[in-house]
């Protein structure tokens, strides 16, 4: 591949391929020169090459202007019918929308230029449509997607020796090991490819390696290795100004000091990167560090600056779809809303949590049980079918043998062909049961599986009731401290009842809520007594006033709408 046209795709590949900043007063004056040169330039030809060099050089500092150049060099080569040019700026597009974050639009904007990048692309654009696509895809979610885009992208390389981009593709790929919790195969997978890359003398892309090292060491919980790979890497994104790494870098640092007990420093280094990233209006990373802020905030009791950045995280995430980020989020408002005393907040919040990760969980089991479905389903059929096209085959040899041998043996040979045919057919038929039953069996452990894990769940929730039954008979729910771990419990186990409550009785105070609680486990007003440290006389009282002050006639109708709720 020609070092020309290499260095002229570089720029495509992936949000982790990163090119120098300038200072940003030269940037401006030497972009506004190139504008003043393309409404000055006498030839589409000249205009052309001057926004490529326009597009280049704003793309890692404000890909946001990005988009409307391109638009306009795209028109002038459509109306000069230079489809390679067309698909050149197209790509480029795809990369500034990646760096600000907007893969929603960048998978969009991917199917609309497939069918030119089919026409007309070189193998180096097509691995970096393949990388930049995969990318955007790992970030909303699609982690299958992501990582068949991933492989296409290495192949595609390996069979043109595009090294670079087969290393990052590789790096890529052993990223998404971590939306899988295989921390230990992501360190093994990018430890490979860093071997790689030094075989390969590709010093640009080594820094980076290690970054995504270092990630993988901290979700080990090894936060020291992972600080010392930063503190490596850190000097030569400096040395280079990379911005865009350079936010990274700080982003992790943060995280990996504040697990470390360091949080000063972590705080430190979240506001350089919080600088940076909103310099990039990088949203998605914006949306990542403000949710590591909210839990930094949350420890050090910080409680307004927490409920800020956590909130924000959340608004940021919703539109981009970084499920993890809006599963954590629900989690930081839930412990939020938990030490203020914000009970009914919390379980609001819990639930949502529960919510996001049950749902991605349970999704990921239907798709694996409908893979390995469809799997054994097109394996019989494909089995079927070459077994028919086999006895086929056989037959017209059969034909072709009869009519050759002499006319004295034909009836002789057609009896025995006939005996053969019926006897093949009769063995296929006698296999084709026996190998259904095999496959059905399979299936059927699978579903056994998956009714396996809903019984689990049921018995979860049985030994959660009894546990509660454990702590009302501790007679200790007349304590703040103990009546918030006996709500914590009860709520994962009833988590819409405090809700249904307030709903329906907003009235009722947090003691009328403890003896609704009490009265939904089935507890006769001597236990509520034992476990309020009440007497029974005063028992009884509190739960007359209750179901007077909710308008019920007797304690009856009180049990039942409590239970109903």
């Amino acid at each position: 591949m020609p070092s020309k046209a290499r260095k002229l795709f570089f720029s495509f590949i992936l949000t982790f391929t990163f090119l120098p900043a300038r200072s940003q007063d030269s940037l401006l004056l030497r972009s506004d020169k190139l504008l003043s040169d393309i409404r000055e330039a006498p030839h589409d030809s000249i205009r052309l090459k001057l926004y490529t060099e326009l597009i280049d050089l704003n793309t890692e500092s404000r890909p946001s202007l990005v988009s409307g150049w391109v638009e306009k060099a795209v028109a002038i080569a459509r109306k000069n019918n230079l489809p390679a040019k067309q698909l050149a700026f197209e790509l480029k597009e795809l990369r500034a929308l990646n760096i600000q974050g907007q893969f929603t639009t960048t998978l969009d904007k991917g199917k609309q230029i497939a069918p030119l990048l089919e026409k007309t692309g070189t193998p180096l654009q097509k691995a970096a449509y393949l990388l930049s696509l995969g990318n955007a895809n790992q970030r909303t979610g699609n982690y299958d997607t992501a990582a068949t885009l991933f492989t296409q992208a290495i192949e595609v390389c390996e069979k043109n020796e595009i090294r670079d981009i087969e290393v990052r593709a590789a790096m890529n790929l052993g990223n998404l090991y971590q939306f899988l919790n295989r921390y230990d195969e992501m360190l093994l997978h990018l430890q490979r490819t860093l071997v790689k890359a030094e075989r390969y003398n590709l010093a640009e892309d080594i820094p980076m390696i290690k970054f995504n090292i270092s990630n993988a060491e901290a979700h080990l919980n090894n936060f020291g290795k992972a600080i010392d790979y930063l503190l490596e890497v850190l000097p030569y994104y400096q040395k280079t100004n990379n911005q865009y790494a350079l936010g990274l870098a700080y982003a992790n640092l943060s995280w990996c000091y504040f697990k470390s007990q360091k949080r000063e420093l972590a705080l430190d280094y979240a506001y350089k990167s919080y600088g940076i990233r909103s310099a990039l209006k990088d949203e998605a990373g914006l949306a990542h560090l403000e949710f590591n802020l909210g839990r930094i905030y949350l420890e050090n009791a910080r409680y307004d600056s927490s409920l800020k950045y956590a909130t924000s995280s959340l608004q940021r995430s919703i539109p981009l779809k970084l499920i993890t980020d809006i599963r954590d989020n629900y989690e930081t408002l839930a412990l939020l809303n938990e030490r203020q005393g914000n009970f009914a907040e919390a379980n609001k919040y819990l639930r949502k949590f529960y919510d996001w990760k049950d749902s991605i969980y349970l999704k990921e089991k239907d798709q694996a049980l409908g893979k390995e479905f469809s799997k054994y389903k097109a394996t019989v059929t494909d089995k079927m079918t070459s077994d028919l096209e086999a006895v086929k085959k056989r037959i017209a040899v059969y034909r072709v043998s009869t009519f050759a041998l002499a006319a004295a043996l034909v009836l002789v040979l057609l009896a025995l062909w006939l005996y053969r045919q019926k006897r093949n057919k009769r063995k296929y038929i006698a296999t084709v049961p026996s190998r259904e039953h095999d496959y059905r069996k399979e299936i059927d452990d699978l579903r056994n599986e998956r009714a396996q894990l809903v019984k689990e769940l049921d018995l979860q929730k049985a030994t959660d009731i009894t546990e509660l039954r454990d702590m009302i008979s501790s007679n200790k729910l007349h304590s703040d401290a103990y009546w918030n771990e006996f709500l914590l419990l009860f709520s994962k186990v009833y988590p819409a009842f405090f809700e249904r409550m307030k709903q329906e009785y907003p009235v009722l105070n947090q003691n009328e809520l403890r003896i609704s609680a009490l009265i939904k486990l089935n507890h006769s007003i001597t236990d509520m007594a034992k476990a309020l440290n009440i007497t029974v006389d005063s028992a009884r009282k509190a739960r007359y006033r209750l179901y007077k002050k909710i308008g019920l006639s007797n304690d009856q109708e009180l049990i039942d709408t409590i239970i109903r709720l």
